[in-house]
């Protein structure tokens, strides 16, 4: 676990019981009945919770699935499970825009549907930041990335929508140029 909560609340007797985070551990090392008990994060500290209010949460919040979107094993913004299309806006974009102001340059100067089950990515003028734009079926997904070193080799052409492949993506995160003239492309069908 990358922090340790606080607390830790489990249930003895049908009344919560309050825990250091290093008494937990050293109860579930004794204790294999708790290694089956199911919490959830509240404020800083673990609560434990019965099967149902677990699976609610989770399905309510849905927040397994935007961990699993985000795939924190990789320290790239990853795109796992979000969609298959990928539109990178070339040139500079106002970074002090949200939600609403990205909508309307994908509609009003793109002539795009921000609705589409497409991942929109934006940069401004400094390109160790960009901001990613995707609708969820239930609202929009605004993801802001900054570099903590090192910078996105972003296309500086004129502003255009271009659509990327998952390789360029990947080229994209690590720091390299979406134009790769060494890489080998995909072969054509011939006839022989």
């Amino acid at each position: 676990m990358k922090y340790a909560p606080r607390k830790v609340y489990i249930k003895e007797n049908n009344v919560y019981v309050e825990l250091s985070y290093i008494d937990f551990c050293r109860r579930r090392q004794a204790d294999q009945s708790y290694k089956d008990k199911l919490f959830i994060p509240v404020q800083g500290c673990l609560l434990e919770v019965v099967r149902e209010q677990y699976m609610d949460f989770y399905r309510d919040k849905e927040r397994w699935r935007y961990l699993k979107k985000l795939d924190t094993n990789h320290s790239l913004l990853s795109l796992e499970g979000f969609t298959d299309k990928l539109c990178l806006i070339t040139g500079r974009t106002d970074m002090r825009l949200s939600v609403n102001g990205l909508m309307s340059i994908l509609r009003d100067h793109y002539q795009m549907d921000p609705y589409a089950n497409t991942l929109y990515l934006f940069c401004g003028r400094k390109t160790d930041r960009l901001k990613a734009l995707y609708h969820d079926k239930n609202g929009f997904v605004l993801l802001y990335m900054r570099l903590d070193s090192g910078r996105f080799q972003w296309p500086r052409n004129a502003s255009e929508a271009r659509m990327l492949t998952r390789q360029e993506y990947r080229w994209l995160m690590e720091g390299l140029s979406i134009d790769q003239p060494r890489a080998l492309r995909p072969s054509q069908k011939r006839d022989f």
